[in-house]
């Protein structure tokens, strides 16, 4: 409101480009006003303009896979390895989910543990996915595949088969075989 004229203007901004916050955040625009007096009179205020972020970029790994070898005697619910997500969006969290039982993943630092043991003999290799959800109003989501490959580790001991009457001849040679036992070994021993 002028405080010699009583009038008052409103004026409107608008834009000429579609703004995007992760490029710029605040823009500063100067506005100048002038009149038509003789001398012409003009003023520049400023204003700030802060740009307001909407979901529209989906949570990204830094890989589109991992994979990771463990040995099987790997202990429960120690830290094996860190998986995080990165939001280009203002405010976001993520919540990563994991859809494999033995593994379990930690929301605020993305450690991944186990959550029960490995076996070798069982499974030789653990595929699943991992999922980060955003905080948006629509959410959006981010996946990863993970593969795990288990080591296998010396944990089985060789087993004799007994329960058998064997019967020698009092007269056999000394050093001579007689009789064949089956040991069942593991199959990386067997491997050797």
């Amino acid at each position: 409101m002028n405080n010699y004229t009583g009038y008052s203007f409103h004026y409107q901004l608008s834009t000429v480009a579609v703004f995007d916050r992760e490029v710029g955040s605040k823009y500063r625009v100067g506005i100048t006003c002038a009149d038509k007096g003789e001398p012409s009179q003009n003023t520049t205020g400023y204003v700030l303009v802060r740009i307001q972020d909407v979901n529209d970029h989906a949570p990204e790994f830094s890989n589109r896979q991992f994979t990771f070898r463990l040995p099987e005697n790997q202990p429960v619910g120690e830290t094996l390895f860190k998986l995080t997500a990165d939001d280009l969006d203002e405010d976001s969290w993520l919540c990563i989910i994991t859809l494999d039982g033995t593994f379990t993943i930690n929301n605020e630092t993305g450690e991944v543990s186990l959550t029960k043991p490995l076996d070798y003999e069982k499974h030789t290799t653990h595929n699943f996915t991992v999922l980060a959800i955003d905080g948006g109003e629509q959410p959006l989501t981010g996946t990863v595949a993970v593969s795990v490959f288990v080591d296998d580790v010396n944990d089985n001991a060789p087993i004799v088969t007994s329960g058998q009457l064997l019967t020698v001849l009092e007269n056999h040679s000394a050093g001579a075989i007689f009789n064949y036992k089956p040991i069942h070994l593991p199959k990386r021993l067997m491997m050797l």
